[in-house]
This record gives C-alpha cells, sequence and structure tokens, in this order.
C-alpha cells in the first residue's frame, strides 16, 4: 500500500512540473502514447497477461520467465511492453530471437536499425509497425515469423537484408517504401500467403 501510494505522488508530481520540465514532459507523453498504442493494438476479446520490462537488459533477464508462462498458459496472450532509451538507434542482434510470447511490436521512430536475426523465429509476431526513421532491415530478422500477415516498409529503408521475411508463411500483403535500393537474396522466399506487393 505505501508503494502504491508513493508511485502515485511521484506520478502526481511528474504531471504537475510537467510543463516547466522536458524529462517530465516526456515521461508523461511517453505513458500516454504507451496506452494509446496498447488500446489500439490489442483483441478486446482476448485474455492478457502483461509484462513489462525498463529496458532490453531487463527484458532479457525476464524472457524465460516469459516463455515458461507462455509453454503453461496457452490460453493466455503474452503483452509485452518496455522502453527504448532516446539513446536506442538499434535493434540489436538476436534480442527477440525465437521469442515467441512477442505477438506485437512498435518499433519508435529514433531506431535507425534492425539488426540481423532480431526477430527472428517469433512465431506469434502478428503486428510490427516499423518507425520512419529506419533505414536497414538486417538478414534473418524477420524470418520464420509465421503470425505476420502484413509489413510496411517506410519510405527511410534503403536496404532489406537477405531471407530478411524468408518462411513468413502467412504474410499476404507488402507495401515496400519508395526509398528500398536493395533487397537481399530470398527476403520473401516461401512466403507463400504472399497476393500482394506494393
Amino acid at each position: 500500500m505505501i508503494y502504491s501510494l508513493a508511485i502515485f505522488l511521484y506520478m502526481l508530481a511528474v504531471i504537475v512540473i510537467s510543463p516547466f520540465h522536458r524529462k517530465a514532459r516526456t515521461l508523461v507523453r511517453g505513458h500516454i502514447d504507451t496506452f494509446r498504442i496498447l488500446r489500439s493494438k490489442i483483441d478486446r476479446n482476448a485474455r492478457y497477461v502483461w509484462f513489462h520490462a525498463a529496458s532490453l537488459g531487463e527484458f532479457e533477464q525476464g524472457r524465460p520467465l516469459i516463455e515458461r508462462f507462455r509453454r503453461e498458459h496457452p490460453e493466455f496472450k503474452i503483452l509485452l511492453t518496455f522502453f527504448l532509451g532516446k539513446g536506442v538507434t538499434s535493434i540489436g542482434e538476436r534480442v527477440f530471437y525465437d521469442c515467441d510470447g512477442l505477438t506485437s511490436i512498435v518499433i519508435p521512430d529514433a531506431v535507425t536499425s534492425i539488426s540481423n536475426y532480431a526477430f527472428y523465429s517469433c512465431s506469434n509476431l502478428s503486428s510490427v509497425t516499423l518507425g520512419k526513421d529506419v533505414t536497414s532491415i538486417g538478414s534473418y530478422a524477420f524470418e520464420y515469423c509465421d503470425g505476420l500477415t502484413s509489413i510496411v516498409i517506410p519510405n527511410a529503408v534503403t536496404s532489406i537484408g537477405e531471407s530478411a521475411f524468408y518462411s513468413c508463411s502467412n504474410l499476404s500483403s507488402v507495401t515496400i517504401g519508395k526509398g528500398v535500393t536493395s533487397i537481399g537474396s530470398y527476403a520473401f522466399e516461401y512466403c507463400d500467403g504472399l497476393t500482394s506487393i506494393v
């Protein structure tokens, strides 16, 4: 109870000073944006368990728990949120490798690259929103993401790596931005459901 009261008072203070303090204003906007995005992305008829990590490192520490929960309680969808610091400009190699609990991700605008194998074999990943500043999608970045049904590649992207979307069997629609100048070998190989590339 004391913890909850302290958190409430802290957030109240942040809201009060936010018009006068840049970091407080960023925190308030971040919370508002998070809940707006969540409301637009979740299935209101599904049952969720929400895991929040304050950083990618914290996510890595909690990942075994999330994966165990997923195995033991398949009736629940996993809602995973975490905040990327302002300095994060790249989704690192293998960060979400084989993370079957990941169902939706929104890449913020500050991120410019998605590294090799970043979301490899995230079989339940069904929604990916790429920020407008992403310029490259690494090799095997979304390979075997069977839940993915559509992807919009922003105009800033210039390269899509080898096998980036290889064997995304339910991928049916791809919109490729105007800036793409290089698409690696097998980028969309075995995307058997693919019916539209714009």
